[in-house]
């Protein structure tokens, strides 16, 4: 892939988030009822993407980040759900740098399309619950 490919489809996968504060300002009324659906959806994504992201390493057979990204997922994970203050909120951005730092390492087409699509469906609950004033 070209350099501008490599560091565009990453940014791109990013506007999730964006279009998760949008979705948080079109639909008001709708946020104190769906918060419970995404948080759920949220922890979801969070889980799936690192499950594909350990399944990728695995097939590569690189049982050294296998171990480390899952420990930093599960930490984050864990984190994620016992932490309910707002200073947690801009933590976020490490659920971020987890999950791009394996595009730029795995250099598999199909991996990558599927991890910045997972990303930016990522965003929307993320985006809309950051914006709802609360991650939890």
């Amino acid at each position: 892939m070209e350099p501008f490919n490599e560091l565009l489809l990453p940014l791109v996968s990013l506007t999730g988030l964006l279009f998760g504060i949008i979705l948080s300002f079109i639909a008001p009324e709708e946020l104190t009822s769906g918060k419970k659906y995404f948080m759920l959806f949220k922890q979801s994504l969070f889980v799936i993407i690192s499950g594909i992201i350990i399944f990728s390493f695995l097939q590569s057979r690189q049982f050294y980040l296998v171990l480390l990204f899952a420990l930093s997922a599960a930490a984050l994970f864990f984190l994620d759900l016992k932490l309910k203050k707002k200073k947690y909120r801009r933590y976020y951005v490490l659920h971020y740098f987890l999950f791009l730092l394996p595009y730029f390492l795995n250099h598999n087409v199909s991996f990558r399309l599927i991890l910045i699509s997972l990303i930016f469906l990522y965003g929307f609950p993320l985006g809309t619950l950051l914006k709802m004033g609360s991650s939890k």
